[in-house]
């Protein structure tokens, strides 16, 4: 295995870590989507691998990086990790928000051929990117006339960051994983 393999599961795997707490994906929020709520406005929910919807995935080494439900049922926000440029990522969301919809209704008891109609959390999808590559939002884009994934690449390089709010979680990550990134080369 290369160390670049290894750094990049090291960096996902801190990520997850950090940003699946409430208290600091607050942070990470108002970074992608400019909107500022407070940790008890959010829940960190899990994919069951042994979801029937997910289980597409199984097998793949895949699994979504960080999700959260806003305590009013609103919204899913799905954050995935990159360190490598992905096309796949809007297919990877629209799977990923499938199955966490599937238990989010199994959990509040709705079924879906019920004569009323189901308000569900809708999805907010983002993608993070801290790698070195020049990379854009026009190829994470997924989707036909029917149906559009549009996950927001966010770049949280330290550099492109560390203005917005230096003392966050956020920038404490992008700092640390550039001179980490910077001692390793």
């Amino acid at each position: 295995m290369s160390s670049n393999i290894v750094r990049q599961d090291n960096k996902d795997t801190f990520f997850r870590g950090l940003f699946s707490q409430s208290e600091h994906f607050v942070d990470l929020y108002e970074e992608c989507s400019g909107k500022r709520l407070n940790a008890n406005e959010f829940k960190r929910i899990d994919i069951n691998p042994n979801d029937r919807v997910f289980r597409v995935l199984k097998g793949t080494g895949l699994s979504n990086d960080v999700a959260q439900l806003t305590t009013d049922n609103r919204l899913i926000i799905l954050t995935e990790h990159m360190t490598t440029p992905s096309p796949n990522m809007g297919q990877r969301d629209l799977i990923y928000y499938a199955a966490l919809l599937h238990q989010w209704l199994i959990s509040a008891g709705i079924e879906l051929s019920q004569s009323s109609p189901a308000n569900v959390p809708m999805p907010e999808f983002y993608v993070v990117y801290n790698g070195k590559r020049k990379y854009n939002e026009r190829t994470l884009m997924f989707g036909n006339d029917f149906l559009q994934i549009k996950p927001k690449l966010v770049d949280i390089n330290f550099d492109k960051i560390k203005n917005n709010k230096p003392n966050s979680s956020l920038a404490g990550y992008a700092y640390f994983y550039k001179h980490y990134d910077a001692e390793r080369a």
